[in-house]
């Protein structure tokens, strides 16, 4: 079902009736101003994956037509920001990196606690 909103004369908004295959999420994140609307679709995009998909940054990257060094600014950001955290986990024998574990943040862990 489409809806048609129109709260005003200036904006209208056609909008569809979502029982399937949708994202609920925070709006913090999107409507801050100190983010890149790059941060913010990287994030978005990460935040409608289901919870126990296992992230690739270069999976990650080619869902859009960021290039490589575009992507890796907006994941920088993220990372600087607190919404992305990367841990190293490591084979029980030795300091070999087995695998890079990824926390993905809806609030940042900055913001979590205040």
């Amino acid at each position: 079902m489409i809806k048609h909103i129109c709260p005003s004369p200036q904006t209208s908004y056609v909008r569809i009736e979502k029982d399937n295959n949708y994202s609920l999420i925070d709006n913090e994140f999107l409507q801050r101003p100190d983010l890149s609307w790059k941060a913010k679709g990287i994030l978005t995009y990460l935040l409608s994956l289901p919870d126990d998909w296992v992230i690739r940054i270069e999976t990650v990257k080619d869902q859009a037509t960021d290039g490589k060094t575009s992507f890796r600014s907006g994941w920088t950001e993220l990372v600087k920001e607190g919404y992305i955290e990367r841990l190293p986990v490591r084979h029980a024998t030795g300091n070999r990196i087995k695998f890079w574990k990824t926390i993905v943040y809806e609030r940042p862990l900055k913001r979590l606690h205040s």
